[in-house]
This record gives structure tokens, C-alpha cells and sequence, in this order.
């Protein structure tokens, strides 16, 4: 079930900007066991190597606050500076 739910985000999630302050604000505080959620939103977001400050800005705060896996790194890795 949950393979279905995941298929069935591109439509959805390609309507959003990636400035959505309801979308930076699920990716900032990724809820438990939602891990594969978000990181499939994001390879969502970022298909067309876009990336917006805010986004980048709310992956970074994922992975400082949670001590979240790199892969969620990947989808902004072109993105990211040396800070």
C-alpha cells in the first residue's frame, strides 16, 4: 500500500511551488517514518535540477535537527554550497 501511495504523488506534487510554506514547513519537520515520503517529494520537486533557497534552506534544517540519512541530500546535492 504504501508503494501505491508513493506512485501516486507525482500528479499532486508537481502542482506545488517549491516556496509552499505547508510544504517546506512537512519537509522541515519530517513526521517519524515518513522518511520515503519526503524523499520522494523531493525527487519529485527537484526533476528539472531547480531548485529554489527555501527548499534547499528546509533540507538543510532536516538533516542539522534530525540527523536525517544523506538521501535526502540528493535530490538538492547540486544546489548545495560549502557552508
Amino acid at each position: 500500500m504504501k508503494y501505491d501511495y508513493l506512485i501516486h504523488l507525482d500528479g499532486p506534487v508537481r502542482g506545488l511551488e517549491q516556496t509552499n510554506p505547508d510544504l517546506l514547513n512537512l519537509i522541515t519537520n519530517c513526521p517519524d517514518h515518513c522518511e520515503s515520503f519526503i524523499t520522494r517529494v523531493l525527487h519529485i520537486l527537484t526533476d528539472k535540477n531547480t531548485f529554489s533557497p527555501e527548499l534547499v534552506d528546509a533540507v538543510r534544517t532536516l538533516m542539522k535537527s534530525k540527523q536525517m540519512e544523506v538521501r535526502f541530500l540528493i535530490p538538492v546535492l547540486g544546489a548545495l554550497t560549502k557552508r
